[in-house]
């Protein structure tokens, strides 16, 4: 998908495309759907102590999957050209890329696909194929050892996944350039997806430490700097269980798009033995992701639960995302592919492969102005034809439920902004008469997005027979009288909290830059709860307790300073204030640049 600017006309109906995989906010800016193929590029990183592999085989089984979206082309920028040395060598090393558990938690399982010193020789070669080109259809092409490449050069990836069967604690031999690259990648728009591959019942319970991405303190402290004992959060792998899981977050993106996943399908998350093969005496083992020793510096967020404790965990970063998934999810996105299927043949590899797709989309989502902090503007979205009108608001008849009879809705100038299943749009001031709306969408309207068991959340529309499900609303009029038609589109971020019982969440914010005409030169910074699930709502104190709630609002006065090329001097008492900048998130800071 590709944007281009020009003048938007005004609208005056917020409407959502059936197909839709993301939108883009920002002030005068339209859309091409381009059909070409869009290269998302990926790659397994091999980090030490190990530098294992055990899922090897995760993207040849997303590439072949009926599940992976259109026009998604997968791609490692990083690729081995032809087969070296060093790849022959690592491939001709016994469990390399084999796991010590298979499915149905049979240790040493060995299969075709395994290295060993025959490796080669079993595919046909009668000596090592030095120089041989390194197709995508290889494991090795997938592969990147961080200790054989510049850390920045991790800048380059869409999504970096990591695996470790290995009962020794991983990625805690990385170097603190290595530790920087990640974090380097993360903040630039990549999803560091750290999955745990090691699922057998072990004796005791195995931590495997990831190093956690760094965080600038306010107030010009230093960064918190990274050490090897340093832990936000640990896997830790339980005794078999019954498997019992469920969604954590009702509003999580990961389980609701691309692909909006069912509770059976959330049930069926991670590595399960395949039919029939599950029994009373050969159960899963009930993997979690364990709290760390130290103070995280991300805030993961539980998606699904385990019979235990959370068991897929994730976190937006910078301009990226974290998720830690517990149960071997990257396993059952290609052990379909060991039977010799066309396509995967049981419930469990189908739910994996869905989510693993989400995972992917889970750091594309357009949060604010030219999509995140770093205004790359562009995403690995896609939509697919023909396109049609899900829903619309107002309504096909012009309906404008819940809010009072009578009220006029102005236009709104500029894309909504889309995040964690919710649409957030704001409406202008003009014409006469019309007020300033900041709305909030349930963006499928059919689903329950606050766990309350009803499709229609938040206020009453859904259930009345209208195509939408308007969550909250918010009169901007309310709040700062005489708004100007100047306001900006809305900012989504997040900020972690701590509920009633101690336990923090990760809220979103939405925020929006209004001014007034008043004539005292004055803009407003207002920032408003997005909390919609019930369940966490409840146990929130004020005013995080109430969807829509202003959390704060924060006056801006014109900048009355005039430069004479040295140094500012005093006001000149001649400056208005005539507009604000939509906000920008980035780094736990907010920006907004004025206009007078």
């Amino acid at each position: 998908m590709q944007s281009c600017r020009r003048h938007a006309a005004a609208l005056f109906a917020i409407i959502l495309i059936i197909a839709f995989a993301g939108a883009v906010q920002g002030q005068e800016l339209a859309f091409n759907y381009d059909v070409t193929p869009h290269t998302v590029r990926v790659c397994v990183l091999l980090v030490p102590p190990a530098y294992d592999n055990p899922n090897a085989y995760i993207f040849e089984g997303l590439r072949r999957s009926p599940y992976w979206p259109n026009g998604w082309e997968l791609e490692n920028p990083l690729a081995p050209v032809c087969v070296t040395d060093y790849v022959s060598d690592l491939w001709t090393e016994a469990l390399h890329p084999a796991p010590h558990f298979d499915s149905d938690n049979n240790p040493g399982t060995t299969t075709p696909f395994d290295s060993d010193a025959n490796y080669w020789a079993n595919r046909g070669y009668g000596a090592v194929p030095l120089g041989t080109p390194v197709p995508k259809s290889w494991p090795q092409y997938w592969e990147v050892n961080i200790s054989r490449i510049e850390p920045q050069q991790l800048s380059q990836f869409d999504l970096i996944y990591v695996a470790s069967n290995d009962a020794i604690d991983a990625m805690e031999e990385l170097t603190e350039p290595q530790l920087q690259g990640l974090v380097s990648a993360v903040e630039g728009g990549a999803v560091l997806w750290v999955d745990n591959a090691r699922n057998g019942a072990l004796p005791v319970p195995t931590p495997v430490r990831l190093m956690p991405p760094r965080v600038e303190l306010p107030g010009g402290a230093a960064p918190r700097a990274l050490s090897v004992g340093a832990a936000p959060f640990s896997f830790v792998t339980g005794a078999p269980a019954a498997f019992n899981r469920t969604r954590a977050a009702q509003d999580s993106a990961l389980v609701q798009s691309i692909f909006d996943l069912t509770n059976t399908e959330v049930g069926n998350i991670g590595d399960l033995p395949d039919p029939p093969a599950i029994s009373a005496t050969n159960l899963p083992t009930d993997d979690v992701v364990g709290a760390g020793s130290a103070v995280p510096d991300t805030l993961l967020r539980p998606v699904v639960f385990g019979a235990s404790g959370p068991c897929v965990m994730a976190c937006h970063y910078g301009s990226g995302a974290v998720v830690a998934t517990a149960g071997n999810v990257g396993r059952d996105c290609w052990e379909w592919l060991l039977a010799g299927w066309t396509k995967p043949g049981v419930p469990q590899h189908s739910a994996d492969l869905k989510f693993a797709a989400n995972i992917l989309a889970y750091g594309k989502e357009w949060t604010q102005q030219r999509q995140a902090g770093n205004a790359r503007g562009t995403s690995g979205a896609f939509a697919m034809g023909p396109l049609d009108i899900g829903w619309q608001y107002p309504g096909p008849n012009g309906e404008i439920a819940p809010l009072p009879p009578g009220t006029v809705i102005g236009p709104s100038v500029a894309s909504p902004v889309v995040a964690n299943g919710m649409v957030y749009v704001l409406t202008l001031r003009e014409p006469v008469g019309a007020t300033p709306w900041l709305l909030c969408f349930d963006a499928s309207p059919e689903r329950d997005l606050d766990g309350d068991g009803m499709a229609d959340d938040g206020l009453t529309d859904y259930s009345d027979g209208l195509p939408y499900d308007m969550l909250w609303a918010v009169n901007l009029e309310g709040i700062v009288s005489g708004c100007t038609p100047r306001s900006s589109s809305p900012a989504v971020t997040t900020i972690p909290l701590a509920t009633g019982g101690g336990a923090p969440v990760e809220v979103p914010v939405v925020l929006v830059s209004v001014t007034d005409v008043a004539g005292d030169d004055v803009g407003h910074l207002l920032a408003f709860n997005g909390l919609v699930d019930l369940a966490v709502l409840s146990s929130m104190v004020a005013p995080f307790d109430v969807p829509g709630n202003l959390v704060w609002g924060l006056d801006i006065p014109s900048y009355d300073f005039d430069w004479d090329g040295s140094s500012l001097s005093g006001s000149d008492g001649n400056s208005e204030l005539v507009d604000l900048s939509t906000p920008v998130v980035h780094k736990n800071w907010v920006y907004s640049c004025q206009a007078r």
